[in-house]
């Protein structure tokens, strides 16, 4: 800004500052974050252990029945967000996405999941599923704010990448400033690894959750300049990542950078989905935001059995059986 532009606003300045009463401080606006919804049960794990000040712990088993009868009393008591079904285009592909929040107005803050193997767009709309905790999801963002986004995407690799770093652009272009989020679950924990690798000091990139997926080892070779907050959600029963690798991974990360920020929540007799149905979503973001801790809304259940662990099939795949209902 040139001399001659900047008198105007240094002269309104001085005004306002003649108009205040003495000794008058300006409101500072209040730190953005994610307010629980009000009535909701959502089921806080008992923690068995901690370690890291908190940053590592291993949670105990909570029965999906208690998650499914949170889910349907929230479902009944705060109506469904907003949400639409739209398109988006990058590297001459056309590619379908829902949106759930206000589009009319920027965003506070933005939050995108990503699938698994075989699954869709839909997967992370779907409000019955996980304990419902898309359900809650969903929700929360709307009531704070922000915009939640579920997009298809082209398989796992570079393609998909800059198709969701496209989408997040242009939701980050229509809201300048708004943290992002990004979570993945199962397969799609390589693309949160990647984005987060890809943050650089300016990037809006607030946090990754990395949910019921591997830990990359190579994360901690490569460094990455916008050290994005990492959540990691892991069931110590779960068929496809290892918690014991997950736990070893964030072991070596805190030794050699102790003050990188991240948390480990192992999920104890916890499956391939559980991970997603217990995480608490206004606790991570809100840690990931620097926001104060939110209170536990409700007491933890007792913890009870855990279901059969699905078998591989014949090809070597493992069903998508959590119960029914993970």
């Amino acid at each position: 800004m040139s001399r001659h532009a900047l008198q105007p606003v240094l002269a309104a300045l001085a005004l306002l500052a003649l108009t205040l009463p003495a000794g008058a401080k300006t409101a500072r606006p209040a730190p953005y974050r994610i307010e629980a919804l009000k009535g909701d049960a959502f089921t806080v794990p008992t923690v068995l252990t901690s370690d890291f000040d908190g940053d590592l712990v291993r949670v105990a088993y909570v029965p999906a029945a208690a998650s499914d009868q949170a889910a349907a009393l929230l479902r009944d008591s705060v109506p469904p967000a907003p949400q639409q079904e739209l398109t988006f285009a990058h590297g001459g592909r056309t590619l379908k996405y829902f949106a759930v929040g206000d589009l009319s107005k920027p965003a506070r803050a933005i939050f995108l999941y990503v699938h698994g193997f075989g699954a869709d767009r839909s997967q992370g709309m779907d409000e019955a599923k996980f304990g419902g905790n898309f359900a809650r999801l969903k929700r929360l963002m709307a009531a704070s704010g922000g915009i939640y986004l579920s997009p298809d995407f082209s398989g796992f690799g570079r393609d998909a990448e800059g198709q969701i770093a496209a989408l997040i652009a242009d939701y980050v272009g229509r809201s300048p400033g708004a943290p992002v989020f990004v979570a993945c679950i199962s397969y799609g924990g390589g693309l949160c690894w990647r984005l987060a690798e890809a943050a650089d000091p300016a990037s809006p990139l607030r946090g990754v959750l990395v949910l019921g997926a591997p830990a990359d080892r190579g994360f901690l070779r490569r460094s990455t300049a916008g050290r994005p907050h990492l959540y990691l959600g892991i069931g110590t029963k779960d068929s496809f990542a290892s918690s014991r690798s997950a736990e070893a991974f964030f072991r070596e990360l805190k030794t050699a950078d102790p003050g990188y920020p991240i948390k480990l929540t192992i999920f104890d007799a916890g499956e391939h989905g559980t991970a997603i149905r217990l995480t608490d979503w206004a606790a991570v973001l809100n840690w990931m935001l620097g926001a104060k801790a939110a209170k536990p809304i409700a007491a933890s259940a007792a913890a009870g059995p855990p279901c059969p662990r699905p078998r591989p099939e014949p090809d070597g795949r493992v069903a998508q059986s959590y119960c029914g209902k993970p």
